[in-house]
């Protein structure tokens, strides 16, 4: 008597629709889910393609090449910078070589930390070299820029000011070491090299 239901002495019929929706359900879950487990990882890989897309077009990898950033960063570290962004005052940033760059090359990028921003007060170690008084301000599209070690450092204390626009934009963090790595005493003139792109 399949199909049949007994009700207080009565005969009833099951419902057949409820009984078939009942077993194509216990089969639809497992296609549903592998179904909806492609579709998640097509999705996840057109994210992950359109992000290294991105990625590739806002970050690049450069390799530090000189003294200048000690102690925060050293020959042959390998740092991650984005291209662009707003700069702060204390933050590491990659910026092109000035006009008149000392030095073997005068091309090329360096590594350097902000000190001031345009309109921002001139700080005192810059002073002199930009003929300035205390209270004076930076020029709009103007940047104060310096190396972390003075001493190995030829940045505005020497050269005054760095335009803005040659920022390429600031060091987000330090991956590593790098190949340059093994010979941490060599004497390149070049702070930082920004041909090997991410």
């Amino acid at each position: 008597m399949d199909g049949v239901a007994h009700e207080s002495g009565r005969r009833t019929r099951a419902k057949g629709p409820s009984v078939r929706r009942s077993r194509a359900a216990a089969a639809g879950p497992a296609q549903l889910g592998l179904v909806s487990l492609l579709r998640l990882l097509g999705s996840l890989c057109l994210f992950f393609l359109f992000g290294a897309a991105v990625a590739r077009r806002k970050l690049l990898i450069v390799e530090v090449a000189g003294r200048s950033m000690e102690p925060a960063y050293r020959t042959g570290d390998r740092l991650l910078v984005r291209r662009g962004g707003r700069l702060r005052v204390g933050r590491a940033v990659l910026v092109r070589k000035p006009l008149g760059w000392p030095g073997r090359e005068a091309s090329g990028h360096l590594v350097k930390r902000v000190a001031a921003i345009p309109g921002a007060e001139i700080p005192a170690p810059f002073l002199r070299v930009l003929n300035a008084a205390p209270g004076d301000r930076v020029p709009a599209g103007s940047l104060l820029l310096h190396g972390d070690s003075p001493a190995h450092s030829i940045d505005s204390r020497q050269l005054g000011h760095f335009p803005a626009a040659d920022v390429v934009g600031p060091v987000l963090l330090r991956l590593g070491r790098g190949p340059g790595a093994a010979d941490p005493r060599a004497a390149v003139p070049t702070l930082a090299t920004s041909d090997q792109e991410l």
